[in-house]
Order: structure tokens, then C-alpha cells, then sequence
């Protein structure tokens, strides 16, 4: 039934009478994966830690449009929509029997001179701070499988939220910036208040962002959960881009404080694209033996504008203490490597 629910609102969406194809634009991914994985767990008659999985990556369709509603202001709106390429269900969820719909980022707002505010369930300006200079986003290789992950909290500070208001500076700029408000509206203690933040500084050549983000009293002991992160990157023209990532999570409490960071190196030649990066996880509250690292290296290749192929290996080496994971596999075993390999197809839509 919420199958059947879910279809009428998408195609609801497409015959609504006061909106034409030419005022509303529809965009949106699909990205699927054949990813060969080992979750370091060890082998019994019951358990096979070697795997092969067909993932949809973060595949969504996008409605969204605008109206003009005097000199130097609009009204703005969009609906987003995960859906699972992998199932077919309208969700991101690998549960066949879940037939729910999987928002993204959904919202109304007015965009004007000096700048855009919009209300809805949105990527935080954290999350979205560091998105350019994550080489290997919405991949197996993600690096948000380390980045905001505090293996002593149960918060994930790749966040997106929903009860959220949020105010960006207009974009076009070299230097702009984002806040966004995270409202506790039933203060059931379940959903707390958030504040979320960030600046980035961009010329197309060099790009700077600098974003925190705290959580209130869902860290440990009832303490808020922060987090802030710096990053940059520099194009040197004729392919050649690098970046680099650090941040630091403290939870409260004691000993529940993590930094990370990532060093990651590209190249295009042709229609070929060489991805390198390799990220440390720092030890939770100087514990020894609590931290883990990951290396992934890729090939991408363009079909087109529009479509791309790739290949790529990433490995996650665990302390004995701790069990990050990769995108596909979030719970590694404790102590243990967890690797992928993993062969995937891309393709950008717009305006269908």
C-alpha cells in the first residue's frame, strides 16, 4: 500500500494543473554499484564474510521550481526522493519489504539579493561543507564512513536533518556562508536542538571551508555532541587536484574526543580520472589501539557529459578496539580489516 501511495505522489507531483514541464525542473542520479566485499568478520558454517552486493548509490529524482514574486525575490521549492536502483523500491533502504518513501533534501523558502532561507528536512551546512573534496562521495569509498563517525556516540554528525531552517549567502560570491537551526519540536528528548554552521571561500582555483557543528545534550552523560572540521583544496590546472580534510568530535564525557583527517590527490588525462586518498582516524580520547586508517584507489572513466563508469579498491584497517566501515559495509568487525572492491555506473539527469 505505501508502494502504491508512494507512486501516486510522484506521479501527483508531474500532473499537479498550476504547474507546467517548463516551470518545473526535474533532475536527479542513478548509480549502481557490483561491490565484492569482506567485512574482516571471521568465516563459520553460519557466517561468510566475503560478499557480493548490486548497491544503488544515493539514487534520487528531484522536483523542484520557483515564482517570481517581485524585483530581486522568489519563492523556492523542491521535493527529493531516494530511490533504490538495486530494488526498485522509493527508498534507500535495502529492506525489500520496506515500502516507505526516503526523503532527501526537501524544502520551501525565498531566494533573494542577499541570500536564501529555506525551511524543510536539508543537509546541515556541516555535512555539506567538505562535499566538494570528498573525490570519492556517494561511493563505497566514501569518506563520511570515517568523517563524523565517534565510534563512543551514537550521533552521526554527516547529518541530514529534518525541522530545519537554514540561511546560505548568495553562492555566487568567492566568500560565502550557511546556518542553519535545528528545531526540538515535540521535546520528547529524542530529537534535540542542533546549531550547524560553516564559510567556504571559492575562486574555482583554491577552495577553503571551515564548519561546526553541535548537537544539544545528546552527547554522553547528556552533553552536547561537537564537532568542527577545516578543509581545503587547490586545482594546479591541467587535471591536477589535491585535497585535504581535518576534524575533531568530542562527545562529552571522558576520553569520547576524536580527530581524523584525509589527504586525497586526482587526475583527469582524457576522459579518465585517477583517484587517490588515504584517511586516518585518529585514537578516541588518547585510548591507545582505538583508531583505524583507510586507502582507496579508483578509475573513473566519462561516457559522456552526463555518464560515467569506474573501478575502485578501498580498505579500512581497524585497531583492535574499533570497527569502522565503508559505505556499503558500515559495521566492520572489531579489530578487523574490511575491504572492497567495487565496479559502478553513473548517470546524471535533468529536465526529463
Amino acid at each position: 500500500m505505501n508502494k502504491i501511495i508512494g507512486s501516486w505522489a510522484i506521479i501527483s507531483l508531474l500532473s499537479l494543473p498550476q504547474l507546467s514541464m517548463a516551470e518545473m525542473d526535474i533532475t536527479g542520479i542513478a548509480h549502481l554499484s557490483v561491490d565484492v566485499t569482506d567485512d574482516g568478520s571471521k568465516s563459520s558454517p553460519g557466517n561468510d564474510p566475503d560478499g557480493v552486493q548490486v548497491v544503488s548509490h544515493k539514487s534520487r529524482i528531484a522536483f523542484s521550481g520557483d515564482e517570481e514574486l517581485g524585483p530581486g525575490l522568489a519563492f523556492i521549492w523542491q521535493y527529493e526522493a531516494v530511490f533504490s536502483a538495486d530494488t526498485g523500491a522509493f527508498n534507500g533502504n535495502t529492506d525489500d519489504n520496506d515500502n516507505s518513501i526516503d526523503t532527501w533534501d526537501s524544502y520551501i523558502g525565498l531566494d533573494g539579493s542577499i541570500g536564501s532561507f529555506k525551511g524543510g528536512h536539508m543537509a546541515t551546512p556541516y555535512r555539506q561543507a567538505t562535499d566538494p573534496l570528498d573525490i570519492f562521495i556517494d561511493t563505497t569509498a566514501d569518506f563520511n564512513s570515517i568523517f563524523g563517525v565517534n565510534p563512543n556516540s551514537t550521533n552521526n554528525h554527516d547529518l541530514r536533518a529534518s525541522n530545519i531552517l537554514t540561511y546560505q549567502s548568495p553562492d555566487e560570491k568567492k566568500l560565502y556562508g550557511s546556518i542553519a537551526y535545528i528545531a526540538d519540536e515535540d521535546q520528547d528528548g529524542v530529537n534535540e536542538p542542533g546549531l550547524s554552521l560553516s564559510v567556504v571561500f571559492n575562486n574555482q582555483v583554491l577552495y577553503m571551508t571551515a564548519a561546526y557543528q553541535s548537537l544539544k545534550r545528546v552527547g554522553v552523560g547528556g552533553e552536547d555532541d561537537k564537532a568542527i572540521k577545516f578543509g581545503g583544496g587547490w586545482d594546479f590546472g591541467q587535471g591536477t587536484k589535491v585535497g585535504i580534510v581535518w576534524e575533531s568530535l568530542d562527545a562529552g564525557g571522558t576520553n569520547n574526543d576524536r580527530d581524523a583527517y584525509q589527504f586525497n590527490i586526482s587526475h583527469l588525462t582524457g576522459n579518465n580520472t585517477f583517484k587517490l586518498a588515504y584517511t586516518v582516524a585518529d585514537d578516541v580520547g588518547g585510548v591507545s589501539d582505538s583508531g583505524a586508517s583507510n586507502i582507496a584507489i579508483g578509475l573513473f572513466h566519462a561516457l559522456s557529459r552526463s555518464t560515467e563508469w569506474y573501478g575502485l579498491y578501498t580498505v579500512t584497517n581497524n585497531d583492535t578496539l574499533v570497527g569502522y566501515g565503508l559505505e556499503t559495509v558500515p559495521n566492520g568487525a572489531i579489530g578487523e580489516n574490511v575491504s572492497a572492491f567495487s565496479f559502478g555506473l553513473r548517470h546524471e539527469f535533468n529536465n526529463l
